[in-house]
């Protein structure tokens, strides 16, 4: 019963940051209607009340040994609830900034379980995260069962057309390019001068970081970097470069316009970037899960990491810099950021934290869970999603996006639904 109601506040949190004004379901049975839409501070209370009572109640994550991911933990829940108390002043206009330093504080001194961060930074996604210390929750995943991250609208489309062959797993057919990167660049290679959005960019602000190389598979279950970029040889043949099913040779790049077959660093007359004109060779993918071979023992079986301690680790730091405490906040995030630089590195943060500011506070939790689904609400919380402006994008003369409409579809169920301010 814990760990059901657990789930569903989990869901609950997922449907109230997206659509805010739900109703909170707690009887099916005998029931014939939906309630009606709950007030942003009873759904917060709610999904509190929730995680509080079902804690005492729940395994820790050690009981579970290695069958233990996809299990609600006490670890899991404490989480939910950091999540929670972090996003606090967006849902209800009050800040719980403390409570949720507290709670993160708990989860870090193992009061909710053992975990701990991962040395290397791929370990949290590679074949084997289901027994990693660091993943608090993840939907668990193999090649033979389940593995929907792995399949399109997901990471499989997070890549050029043909990038199978790059990866040298074609189990699944031809991949598809669906989703890249926001490009940092104009189409002279001109870096842009806006504050937001450019990831690749932000992550080269720090040049040594591991991650900034070229995805490679290794043999044996490894592999080394985590963006797609330049030209992609075929896994079983070098000589062999990934094409677009236009015809045109792949040459992946920070920029988006109509490049085709354009050479690396040649100025091109059409000077237009934007949704609606670009080529498959326009931005940079993200392989941050491995996509192992097809003969490799270990294909397509990570478990999605829904939940990692790193972002405790983050949550914390955020907390600690809106006190004003920026030392604490650096050594925090620097706990996690030390195993994306080599030994020595001088991409750490100073102890005193003086390089930390807002902005740098906004890029660092963008490169630390790049394309993990958070970055939405992380620039909502920052006061940055509607005010900001990044590529192809314009501040808004509204906030009312901060919360999705209803759709359709939901209100053909359920007509009885009020639509969501400003839609």
């Amino acid at each position: 019963m814990a760990e059901l109601k657990t789930l569903r506040a989990w869901f609950n949190l997922r449907a109230f940051d997206l659509y805010r004004n739900i109703p909170l379901v707690t009887k099916v049975k005998g029931e014939t209607a939906t309630p009606p839409q709950a007030k942003p501070a009873e759904t917060f209370a709610f999904i509190e009340k929730e995680l509080k009572d079902a804690i005492p109640g729940l395994p820790l994550r050690q009981d579970l040994g290695t069958t233990g991911i996809g299990r609600w933990t006490k670890g899991g829940a404490a989480a939910l609830l950091a999540r929670l108390y972090l996003n606090a002043e967006v849902y209800t206009g009050q800040s719980k900034y403390a409570e949720c330093a507290a709670v993160c504080q708990d989860i870090i001194d193992g009061k909710y379980g053992n975990y701990q961060l991962e040395t290397i930074w791929s370990k949290p996604f590679d074949y084997d995260n289901a027994n990693s210390s660091e993943v608090i929750y993840g939907f668990p995943a193999t090649l033979a069962r389940t593995h929907w991250h792995y399949t399109s609208d997901m990471y499989w489309w997070m890549a050029p057309h043909q990038a199978q062959n790059f990866f040298g797993f074609t189990d699944f057919g031809n991949m598809n390019t669906r989703y890249a990167l926001q490009p940092g660049r104009d189409v002279d290679s001109v870096e842009y001068n806006f504050a937001l959005g450019k990831p690749f960019i932000k992550f080269q602000r720090y040049p040594d970081d591991l991650r900034l190389k070229k995805y490679k598979n290794l043999g044996n279950s490894k592999r080394e970097g985590m963006f797609l970029f330049g030209y992609l040889p075929y896994y079983s043949d070098p000589t062999k470069l990934v094409k677009s099913n236009r015809g045109y040779t792949i040459f992946a790049r920070d920029q988006v316009g109509w490049f085709k077959d354009t050479p690396p660093g040649t100025k091109i007359a059409d000077k237009e970037s934007n949704m609606n004109h670009a080529d498959d060779n326009s931005g940079l993918w993200v392989a941050k899960y491995p996509i192992y071979p097809s003969k490799d023992p270990n294909a397509i079986s990570s478990a999605f990491a829904e939940i990692r301690l790193a972002e405790i680790y983050y949550s914390l730091a955020e907390c600690k810099y809106r006190a004003g405490d920026k030392g604490s906040a650096a050594k925090l995030l620097n706990a996690v950021r030390k195993r994306n630089y080599p030994n020595g590195s001088n991409s750490l943060y100073l102890e005193s934290g003086q390089q930390l500011t807002d902005q740098e506070m906004i890029d660092e939790w963008g490169r630390e869970f790049l394309v993990e689904g958070r970055r939405r609400t992380d620039l909502i919380r920052w006061g940055k999603f509607n005010s900001g402006k990044w590529w192809d994008k314009e501040p808004d003369n509204s906030d009312h996006t901060k919360i999705y409409p209803i759709g359709q579809s939901v209100f053909t169920l359920t007509p009885s639904l009020q639509q969501n301010p400003g839609y």
